[in-house]
């Protein structure tokens, strides 16, 4: 997963989905990939149509612009579902499974 991180906006940014995962288990590797970078914006989701966990971490100087939890509460919204939490790390749920693409462009929208 570390290889699929891209450069955007001067973060390293991953958007990355991990079929059903749950919520422990998604923090878990989101605790693990932060640690690979200074400048990070991390969107893990995990499991399945009907439930779907969000968590976004953001570290470094892009704590200076990004707060994660500004970014999964919009990209929780466009899955049917909400979420909110520390600058730093935040999490929620959403429902649509369907909707995964467009709440990760959404996330990518927001990283300024």
């Amino acid at each position: 997963v570390v290889n699929e991180f891209v450069d955007f906006k001067g973060y390293k940014v991953l958007a990355k989905h991990m079929e059903n995962s749950s919520m422990d288990n998604i923090i878990t590797i989101g605790d693990e990939l932060k640690t690979k970078f200074n400048d990070y914006v991390i969107m893990l989701t995990g499991g399945q149509a009907g439930e779907v966990p969000v968590v976004i971490f953001v570290g470094g100087k892009a704590l200076e612009q990004n707060k994660a939890g500004d970014l999964v509460r919009e990209a929780a919204k466009v899955l049917g579902g909400g979420g909110g939490g520390r600058p730093n790390m935040a999490n929620g749920k959403g429902r649509n499974l369907d909707k995964l693409a467009e709440a990760q462009e959404v996330f990518k929208g927001l990283i300024k």
